[in-house]
């Protein structure tokens, strides 16, 4: 929750750039809750048919946030 309008902020800079597809590694991150998958979700939201989101190396708690909220299932995740 904290640290989602960091990575708000961050993920409009780059969907500015009207870039194909949004990457976003996972790696790094040990918690996510409603806000994380709140910018998320916005991105899905706020783009045209087809773009795609990826969402890269999540740790298994992240991954089963991702799968309670349905995320897996609108983006690409890879291990």
């Amino acid at each position: 929750m904290a640290t989602a309008p960091v990575m708000a902020e961050s993920v409009r800079v780059v969907m500015a750039e009207s870039p194909n597809r949004l990457t976003l590694d996972l790696a790094d991150m040990s918690f996510m809750d409603c806000a994380g998958v709140s910018v998320i979700a916005s991105v899905l939201r706020e783009s045209p048919q087809g773009f795609e989101v990826v969402l890269r190396h999540p740790r298994p708690l992240t991954r089963t946030v991702l799968e309670i909220t349905g995320m897996d299932g609108l983006c690409v995740i890879e291990a």
